[in-house]
């Protein structure tokens, strides 16, 4: 039984994936960013300049991928890179005017698609559908939340 359901969750989460990707990311746009590089752009959106620690705290991934991915960024001036002016060993990261205005253009269009696929549905459709996406990033952030718990327990 666990089996079957494995199957499916695996085969759902792979077309959802798919879809989201496709819906979050414009066809048309000058600048291809990757998930992590958005992820990343939007945490510094958010948040403000951080550390390149404070950064691997909030994201997933290796260390060096991400300092990888942030040098990556700084060339192409996506975000900047300064000394911590009160520990000299650390970076902290900001992003710039330019990842700024490229993340506002892409909300906007975000915004723009997700109101193309509501108004194709009924009142009572558009519910659902976003209260299944509720449901759904609750019960995975749920699931994370426990996963991350049980690493912690297994260090």
């Amino acid at each position: 039984m666990i089996e079957q359901r494995l199957d499916r969750l695996q085969a759902m989460m792979e077309r959802m994936l798919g879809a989201m990707l496709r819906l979050a990311r414009p066809p048309c746009s000058a600048v291809d960013l990757t998930p992590q590089q958005y992820m990343l752009l939007k945490l510094l959106d958010d948040e403000g300049p951080m550390s390149l620690s404070a950064m691997r705290e909030r994201t997933s991934g290796a260390q060096s991928t991400l300092s990888e991915t942030v040098a990556r960024m700084a060339r192409t001036g996506l975000v900047s890179k300064r000394r911590d002016s009160g520990d000299r060993r650390a970076v902290r990261v900001a992003i710039t005017a330019t990842a700024r205005t490229l993340m506002r253009q892409r909300a906007k269009e975000f915004r723009a698609r997700s109101e193309l696929i509501l108004s194709s549905l009924s009142l009572d459709e558009q519910e659902r559908y976003v209260e299944a996406v509720e449901t759904l990033v609750t019960l995975i952030e749920r699931a994370v939340a426990r996963d991350g718990a049980s690493e912690e327990e297994r260090r």
